[in-house]
């Protein structure tokens, strides 16, 4: 449900200049209503990392800012997240895509992931990778709705992190979007029944994850050994149980050699390069 209206006509999209303080100290105060009051980060910090390169995008509503995102435009060899430390040449980083609570549900994350495919397209970028926790189903559904695939799994994605699990996404600019259309009719199973459809090589399978705070681990093994065979992820459907109103995602995930011979071959390339980043030593 929508909490708050949008404001007709009045969805902005900008990017945050290191000299414009009020925004900058909005931008902060945002960021810890979004993702918790225990980000340490300052102001400060945020200049720096403007000045660095990282271009940071902010949605307002009128005059309120009510979203935000970072894009990393180049390889950040002093983070120790392996996909941003070993950053393709050819790839940006969307970083933190995040809606304030009070107005999610209006597509104003699918806007901000656009703005990052523009400014990819703008700098001759090729994809744009990004993570997000299998639990999140909204984000991950925002994300295969513009065209983007569930490549890896990475354990390691926020190390000090209690919830240090990931996907690892991307969107390639240069696949046509037959290339990604889902396959229709096909249930949501059980982790042990996915695991079933795993060993029989079904072309497409669909694993049911519970969404939200409660973390489905067993799920979430399920579909890291998906994606370690010759699987990609696809898409997410919703599905309610009415006993106890608990909200779950359908998960699907397609097969490699499903796919155009074309897509096949681009997609493999890339999910063998983001599994070798993650496979990277710490140096």
């Amino acid at each position: 449900m929508i909490e708050n209206s949008l404001e007709q006509n009045e969805i902005i999209i900008k990017e945050l200049d290191a000299n414009d303080d009020v925004s900058v100290e909005e931008f902060v105060a945002l960021e810890r209503l979004i993702w918790g009051q225990g980000l340490d980060f300052t102001a400060d910090d945020i200049k720096k990392e403007i000045l660095r390169g990282e271009v940071i995008y902010v949605i307002y509503n009128g005059k309120q800012m009510v979203g935000t995102t970072s894009v990393l435009v180049q390889a950040d060899l002093e983070n120790p997240r392996k996909v941003i430390k070993y950053l393709p040449p050819e790839s940006l980083y969307a970083s933190s895509v995040g809606i304030d609570p009070a107005f999610r549900g209006n597509r104003l994350q699918g806007l901000l992931l656009e703005k990052c495919i523009e400014l990819a397209r703008k700098l001759n970028k090729e994809t744009i990778l990004g993570a997000v926790r299998p639990e999140n189903g909204a984000s991950v559904r925002n994300i295969t709705n513009i065209g983007g695939k569930i490549l890896a799994y990475s354990r390691d994605f926020h190390p000090d992190s209690d919830n240090p699990s990931r996907l690892v996404g991307e969107v390639d600019l240069f696949l046509q979007k037959e290339a990604w259309e889902p396959i229709d009719k096909v249930d949501a199973l059980m982790p042990d029944e996915a695991l079933d459809s795993l060993s029989r090589e079904e072309d497409r399978i669909i694993v049911l994850i519970q969404s939200g705070d409660n973390i489905d681990s067993k799920a979430q093994k399920v579909i890291e050994k998906i994606l370690s065979n010759d699987y990609i992820g696809t898409g997410v459907q919703t599905l309610f149980l009415d006993s106890n109103s608990i909200q779950f995602n359908g998960m699907a995930f397609r097969k490699l050699s499903s796919f155009p011979a074309e897509a096949e071959k681009r997609l493999r390339e890339r999910k063998e390069k983001i599994q070798k980043i993650l496979l990277k030593e710490k140096s």
